[in-house]
């Protein structure tokens, strides 16, 4: 499809987010995951995929005035919504296993929430390597192939939450879950412009 004439135009067209998926993912394998190796996880919603500046304005002459000066760059917490199954996903595991795993390294007592820093317990805890994962959040054409991925670094659970259940309506339940996370790249994909 190389000799296509049509192919730098068909990379340049906009992809929709309505096919996506997101895997629980070691950054090496994700290649083949990419591939069709690993299922994912269907969500319905995915957000956060945003990277920004810190910056600080600085006086550096009185002629030229102020020069703006990249401090950090910080990301967002990825948020992943879905409609609550009878069976637990892999994302759900995970989420309970990180918590209880917190509680235990904290001695909770009688339900008593754990206190203390988060991310701190989080370095110092036995079997870090089952707390900490890398993610691939995926979007795919209409038939399924991937277009556009992306490779979220060391990311964690933060929270877990259930929708309200209410008789009054007929909604289904949710559940959102929320990641912090040191980072993401876009993973390449061969020749995801010529599909």
């Amino acid at each position: 499809m190389a000799d296509n004439p049509l192919s730098n135009f068909l990379d340049q067209r906009p992809v929709t987010g309505l096919h996506f998926r997101v895997s629980l993912a070691d950054m090496a394998g994700a290649a083949s995951m990419l591939a069709g190796g690993v299922a994912g996880t269907k969500f319905s919603k995915v957000s956060g995929l945003k990277v920004y500046a810190s910056i600080n304005e600085k006086e550096v002459s009185k002629s030229d005035g102020p020069e703006t000066f990249i401090e950090d760059i910080r990301y967002d917490d990825i948020v992943l919504e879905r409609g609550l199954t009878s069976e637990p996903t892999p994302f759900t595991i995970w989420c309970m296993q990180v918590f209880s795993e917190f509680a235990r390294s904290k001695g909770s007592k009688d339900g008593a929430a754990a206190t203390g820093s988060f991310a701190a317990n989080m370095t110092s805890m036995k079997g870090m390597a089952s707390v900490v994962k890398n993610l691939v959040i995926t979007l795919m054409n209409e038939k399924g192939m991937p277009l556009v991925a992306w490779g979220v670094k060391d990311a964690v659970p933060i929270s877990w939450d259930v929708s309200p259940f209410d008789a009054m309506t007929n909604s289904y339940v949710n559940e959102t879950i929320k990641l912090k996370h040191k980072g993401f790249e876009i993973i390449p994909i061969p020749g995801a412009g010529m599909i």
